[in-house]
C-alpha cells in the first residue's frame, strides 16, 4: 500500500490493532481505543480541509490515528505520554510538532467536543437497567453479557463499515447479539 490514496478497511483496522497494542502494553484501559476511534471518525467526517487531506493520504490517516490517541489518553488516562514517545513511535516519519499540529487541527474541526459517551458507558448503563427490570436474573448472566458485549465493541473499533454508528447503537447491539447467544446457549 502506497502512502498517497484513500484510506480503506484495511487502514483501519491496521490503526485500530496498533491503539490495541499501544493501549496493552502501557497498561491503560481499552476503552480509551474507542475513544480515539470516536475523535478520528467525527474528525474524517467533519468536512474540515485537514479532514479532506487526511481521508486521501494514508500517511496523513497513520498521523491523526496517533495524534487522535494521544489526545484520548491525555483526556482520560491517569498518566500523559509525552508526544516525543510518539514520535519515536512513528520511527521518525512524524515530529512532535506534526501530532501538536494535527492535535489541533482534530480539535478544532471537533469544536472541542471530546467528552462524548463511548459504546462502553452505554453499555455499562444499559446492563444496570436490564438488571433492575430482570431482579432475578443471575448476576453471572448479566457478568457474562457486559464481558462478551465488551469484547464486541473492541471488535468495532476496527470495523469500517461500523465507523459512521453512534456509540449508542454499537451498545444496543452488543448487547443485543449477547444475550441472543446467552440464551441460544441455554436452549
Amino acid at each position: 500500500a502506497s502512502d498517497s490514496g484513500t484510506i480503506d478497511q484495511l487502514c483501519r483496522l491496521k490503526m485500530a490493532q496498533w491503539c490495541f497494542n499501544v493501549i496493552d502494553f502501557i497498561e491503560f484501559r481499552r476503552e480509551t481505543v474507542s475513544i480515539a476511534m470516536s475523535y478520528l471518525d467525527r474528525f474524517l467526517c467533519s468536512g474540515s480541509p485537514r479532514a479532506e487531506q487526511v481521508i486521501n493520504c494514508r500517511k496523513e490517516y497513520q498521523l491523526a490515528s496517533m495524534a487522535t490517541l494521544f489526545m484520548a489518553i491525555k483526556i482520560n488516562e491517569p498518566v500523559i505520554v509525552d508526544v516525543t514517545m510518539l514520535a519515536d513511535l512513528s520511527k521518525g516519519l512524524y515530529t512532535p510538532k506534526d501530532f501538536r499540529q494535527m492535535e489541533i487541527d482534530v480539535l478544532f474541526a471537533l469544536n472541542w467536543r471530546v467528552n462524548g459517551p463511548t459504546a462502553q458507558s452505554f453499555v455499562a448503563y444499559l446492563l444496570t437497567l436490564m438488571q433492575q427490570q430482570m431482579p432475578n436474573r443471575p448476576v453471572h448472566d448479566l457478568q457474562k453479557i457486559l464481558d462478551q458485549a465488551m469484547y464486541q465493541i473492541e471488535l468495532s473499533a476496527g470495523d469500517y463499515e461500523l465507523m459512521t454508528q453512534k456509540p449508542s447503537v454499537i451498545a444496543t447491539a452488543s448487547i443485543l447479539n449477547c444475550v441472543e447467544q446467552t440464551s441460544a446457549a441455554i436452549s
